[in-house]
């Protein structure tokens, strides 16, 4: 407690109840109320539901409401604006969420905050121009200059524009040949005129901050003075580059409190294709909320095993516990995988009434796949099923193209998940098309639509866009007369910030896409299968995703399938679903069972798999059913 020594700061379950008053609708148990009191540099390990950004948002308010100063803050750092979105759709409009998003806090991403503290002040008091921050579009500019020779090597090696990022700063680059050959110097003299220009990635932004804070070796201090307070959420996203920027700037553990929020267990993005990842979370001496509230003890029970750093998750979900013998795993014949979506479609209709369904069409009915990016392949192919496509060869891994122009505004809507993300970005995609081609601005065609549009807008106009933005996309959609209020407020937005108009045919209400009744399913909209059973006539949605697309997300039920990298994805983990895993879990293992776990703990009420019959052993059906799974041979 030495940081805050001078503050008194000390959180009392008094303060947690009046959180809860506040939050509304919410009850901490002990463990939740034992990492919200925690002010020791400690990290948390949080299992899938079980609401770790809410338990840090109440104790971000709570510390809010106590902090004694004027010119230090909190920082919250994280792989997305998890943390600060819950802070302004639960505390935006009371004073306590107003002064968190203010200075001299900071809430945002690990690149925002490197840029803002580290990187944009060094290269503008140096002389460099900061012109453009972005990943695609830098990279593709780059590759775009090299010349004849340069390109022919780059396709001998394999190589393509993700390799013209630096790799450390000052320029340092990984092209395999030696910084005396020509095909060297024309990359060097390309990506060296790329920053001196003022484009750069993501990336190279953190890598510079991490050459600022190594050369500055004061500025440590500077910054951990300023932020006696640090928590980082989604600490299982963090990459190595990351880590060690943000371990440099907070390097002092006697200047800062340090906290790092996450699940290991769903560390993904960082683990396929890459040398990135890290396993530097959760520390030894952490705390762990092990009772997710999203699923029942069944769904936990199924999905645990898969825990590769961190086990004894429970559920207390109790609304679907009559479902608890219902979780199957199909095993299908090899030249038909498809048999098992149908299976799957008929085991919901069976376990859900249509009044349960449409309730929760927000969540969804999703069927899900570790490869979804690859083509189909032809039967007899020893790889055959590979990916979602192989299930479904409708399936469009690039269904959601930035760059696609849609018939209609409400297309836009319609594309979006359910979650406040996608909808803010797909309407960003549209409104970043409006400007580039109705009012014609050359803006940059590649990386996040959101961060292109609010850039565009003026400085002192982009709180009122953000909450104008906002109050759209959380508006329902279920009706022509609900459209029409979004469709009205969407055209008064583009006329007040970009100074056009829509045209009225463009805000058309169309009815979503119905199809005649089959037995074999059909496309409904965008990578949604609708299926009619051709037995009871009932009908439903469903989704098709990767894995990682749906991280963080919530659904009804999930069907997972067995793909296709290396090996067949879920025979390979067969053993951990058996709840009898080997001794040692090589990379690739690791990888599989942290997708699976993501995919199966996805869902609040219903949990299936799929995969061939000759990728189990009969003594491995017989464990499986131990264990809980109801196994069907299609």
């Amino acid at each position: 407690m030495s940081v805050l020594s001078d503050s008194d700061i000390v959180i009392t379950d008094n303060d947690i109840d009046e959180a809860e008053k506040l939050f509304g609708n919410l009850s901490f148990d002990s463990s939740r109320r034992e990492v919200i009191k925690c002010l020791d540099s400690k990290d948390v390990q949080a299992f899938p539901g079980t609401g770790k950004t809410t338990v840090l948002v109440a104790k971000l308010a709570i510390l809010a409401k106590k902090w004694p100063y004027d010119n230090k803050g909190i920082c919250v750092l994280s792989h997305t604006n998890a943390a600060r979105d819950e802070i302004e759709m639960r505390l935006g409009k009371t004073e306590i969420g107003k002064k968190l998003l203010s200075y001299p806090h900071f809430i945002g991403t690990v690149h925002s905050f490197f840029n803002t503290f580290i990187a944009l002040p060094w290269l503008r008091s140096n002389g460099y121009a900061v012109k453009n921050i972005d990943r695609d579009y830098v990279l593709k500019n780059r590759f775009s200059k090299l010349n004849d020779c340069s390109k022919n090597y780059f396709e001998h090696k394999h190589l393509d524009e993700n390799d013209l990022e630096i790799d450390d700063f000052p320029i340092k680059l990984n092209i395999g040949c030696g910084e005396h050959s020509p095909t060297y110097k024309d990359v060097y003299s390309i990506v060296n005129s790329s920053l001196k220009n003022g484009h750069y990635t993501y990336d190279e932004m953190l890598y510079i901050s991490k050459y600022v804070l190594k050369s500055l070796d004061f500025l440590h201090k500077i910054v951990q003075t300023r932020f006696p307070v640090l928590f980082i959420d989604e600490a299982q996203d963090t990459d190595s580059l990351q880590w060690e920027v943000i371990n440099r700037c907070f390097m002092d553990a006697a200047l800062t409190i340090k906290q790092s929020f996450g699940d290991a267990n769903q560390a993904i993005f960082n683990s396929i294709n890459t040398n990135r990842s890290c396993n530097v979370f959760p520390s030894d001496n952490h705390m762990t909320i092990s009772n997710s509230l999203r699923f029942g003890n069944s769904v936990a029970k199924l999905a645990d095993p898969l825990g590769v750093i961190s086990r004894g998750m429970t559920g207390t979900l109790e609304k679907y516990d009559r479902l608890a013998n219902n979780h199957t795993i199909f095993l299908f014949d090899k030249q038909q995988p498809y048999v098992a979506i149908s299976a799957y479609a008929e085991l919901v209709l069976n376990c859900f009434s249509d009044e349960e369904l449409s309730e929760a069409e927000p969540l969804g009915c999703y069927v899900l796949g570790m490869v979804h990016n690859k083509e189909a392949l032809e039967k007899d192919d020893p790889h055959y099923p590979q990916s979602l496509k192989d299930y479904w060869n409708r399936y469009n891994p690039n269904s959601i193209n930035k760059n696609t122009v849609n018939n209609y505004l409400i297309d836009y809507f319609r594309n979006s998940t359910s979650d406040l993300y996608s909808k803010v970005e797909n309407l960003c995609h549209f409104l970043r098309q409006f400007i580039i081609f109705k009012v014609k601005m050359d803006l940059p065609r590649y990386g996040k639509a959101y961060n292109v549009v609010i850039n565009y807008i003026s400085e002192p106009k982009r709180k009122d866009f953000k909450r104008d933005l906002l109050g759209i996309v959380k508006l329902p959609i279920r009706s022509e007369e609900e459209w029409r209020v979004a469709a009205t407020l969407t055209q008064s937005l583009v006329r007040n910030y970009f100074g056009q108009s829509m045209k009225e045919s463009f805000l058309s209400w169309k009815e979503d896409g119905e199809t005649e009744r089959q037995e074999k399913p059909s496309l409904s909209r965008n990578n949604v299968l609708k299926y009619i059973s051709p037995d009871s006539g009932r009908s439903l949605n469903l989704h098709f995703a990767s894995v990682h697309s749906v991280k963080g997300k919530n659904q009804l039920a999930t069907l997972v399938v067995d793909t296709f990298w290396h090996d067949r994805n879920i025979k390979s983990i067969l053993p951990w679903l058996c709840n009898n895993p080997p001794k040692s879990v090589g990379s690739q293992n690791s990888t599989r069972l942290k997708c699976h776990y993501v995919a199966l703990t996805r869902a609040r009420a219903l949990v299936c798999m799929a995969m061939c019959k000759d990728s189990v052993t009969k003594s491995q059906i017989d464990l499986l059913k131990q264990v809980g799974w109801n196994v069907v041979c299609l």
